[in-house]
């Protein structure tokens, strides 16, 4: 093979590699969006936790960037129940 040639299977398989490692990074800043939107809105506190653990595992957040996505997508008043409460609140009621 001449410098100046490319054989089609070489441009396939690099064509391939590419879309593979875009479509990597396209789904783990689809879930990085998920996850900054993310809002408790009128479900249990048990319900949101488990969605917020699968879509921040899907996101690779971690330390205290998804620490502060954490305390915001909770609605206001466990937010504020989470401020002032030494043992955090487990349900909504509480």
């Amino acid at each position: 093979m001449d410098i100046g040639e490319l054989k089609i299977g070489l441009v396939k398989e690099l064509l391939a590699r590419i879309k593979e490692k875009f479509e990597e990074v396209d789904k783990e800043s689809s879930k990085v969006k998920e996850l900054r939107f993310l809002k408790q809105e009128k479900r249990i506190c048990e319900e949101h936790i488990q969605i917020f653990k699968r879509t921040a595992r899907e996101s690779e957040y971690e330390g205290r960037v998804l620490i502060k996505e954490y305390k915001r997508s909770f609605n206001r008043l466990i937010r504020r129940r989470l401020i002032k409460s030494k043992r955090p609140p487990r349900m909504i009621g509480e």
